[in-house]
């Protein structure tokens, strides 16, 4: 039997150099928990940083937030929560830290308070349900977290049920899967080899400009074009991510996203522009007409704008934004073959012509409203 003393003497000395990490970081964590320490004022000055980024953020997004709830806010509550769950015999003791049996349920034990009183993530969000129902304007509760989480969620859902609170059946995970890039590696923040959003914005913002305004220079204002921009790469960003159901991988292939063909935003954006033009170009014949659908493409496409409210229904009540997309995708398809087959200007008379006009409209409306509910912007020309 061979010992390597040294490599043995390394490990133990860095295991005790973690262990004094560790502590040293207990001792920071307490400091900021009772709002004290020589640290305090440090982590209030980055944390307001951090808020002031994230809303910019959300800002440029387009997506607002009536009410935030942070962290600090639930931990003692959340211990004081636990204890008093425990002294009513709720909660029990296992090697010296507070849990939940929920074995029967095939979600083992669960602790949620350490033996040295400290919470867990789990103590947290139990709170956090507590005081996101305690709003009587809040009706039903979506956590948006990936699917590496579903046992985490399931254990709080079933603890809040046991605990006999109703929000529990008024929670939800929907959970989604992996970002990966083009070669299938997945993207993780606590491995660093994402993408920085403002990188990733301004990347895509020049290739949308190169690619399709720098055209319009001297025709459009510089303001219009920038705007136009970074309505593209909003399009075309929370499209790729939203055509997708919660349980498929999700790759990012940024010279795919910011096509204007095939299944993306900026396709569905075209398609609106391309409305728009046609509205704006071809004036209706002032004159009585009952609406003509002359073609099969026509009635086609009548057909299919009726499905919008249904399907977006279906969209909301199962939480699957993927097939308001589809949908969509779909309908700009349906239109860009009858704006192939059946002119407008040449149509073969005037009832004909104010019919294909109507139905330019209320697909320009059905797409406005359909993207809008996506949080995507439609430019109105490109």
């Amino acid at each position: 039997m061979y010992c390597d003393s040294d490599a043995f003497l390394k490990g133990l000395t860095g295991t005790m150099e973690e262990q004094a990490a560790r502590d040293e970081i207990g001792v920071v964590l307490r400091d900021l928990e009772a709002h004290e320490g020589p640290l305090y004022p440090l982590y209030q000055e980055t944390r307001r940083w951090s808020l002031d980024a994230m809303e910019e953020t959300y800002r440029w997004l387009g997506i607002r937030f009536d009410r935030w709830y942070f962290e600090s806010e639930c931990d003692v509550e959340s211990r004081r929560l636990v204890l008093e769950k425990y002294q009513e015999g709720f909660f029990r003791k296992s090697q010296g830290a507070i849990g939940l049996d929920l074995g029967e349920y095939d979600l083992g034990f669960v602790i949620f308070l350490k033996s040295d009183g400290a919470g867990l993530y789990i103590t947290k969000d139990l709170e956090l349900l507590k005081q996101k129902f305690s709003d009587p304007e809040v009706e039903s509760s979506i956590v948006v977290v990936d699917s590496r989480q579903k046992l985490h969620f399931k254990q709080l859902f079933k603890t809040a049920e046991l605990m006999g609170y109703p929000q529990a059946k008024r929670s939800l995970h929907l959970s989604y899967e992996a970002v990966t890039d083009e070669q299938g590696a997945a993207f993780s923040s606590r491995d660093r080899n994402g993408i920085h959003l403002d990188e990733l914005r301004q990347r895509m913002h020049d290739r949308v400009f190169q690619d399709y305004l720098v055209q319009y220079r001297g025709q459009w204002s510089e303001e219009e074009i920038q705007a136009t921009a970074d309505q593209i790469v909003l399009g075309a960003l929370k499209y790729g991510f939203l055509k997708y159901d919660a349980g498929k991988i999700i790759k990012f292939v940024l010279d795919e996203w910011i096509q204007m063909e095939g299944n993306t935003g900026p396709y569905l954006q075209y398609t609106f522009a391309r409305c728009c033009s046609l509205l704006g170009k071809v004036e209706r014949v002032p004159v009585e007409t009952t609406p003509v659908l002359e073609t099969e493409l026509e009635q086609d496409l009548v057909l299919f704008l009726e499905q919008f409210p249904e399907t977006i229904r279906q969209a909301a009540t199962s939480h699957r934004p993927s097939v308001a997309c589809s949908y969509l995708f779909d309908l700009a398809k349906a239109f860009n073959r009858v704006y192939k087959e059946c002119p407008i200007r040449t149509a073969s008379n005037p009832a004909v012509r104010n019919t294909r006009l109507g139905l330019v409209a209320l697909v320009a409306r059905t797409l406005r409203e359909g993207l809008g509910l996506l949080g995507i912007p439609c430019p109105e020309r490109l």
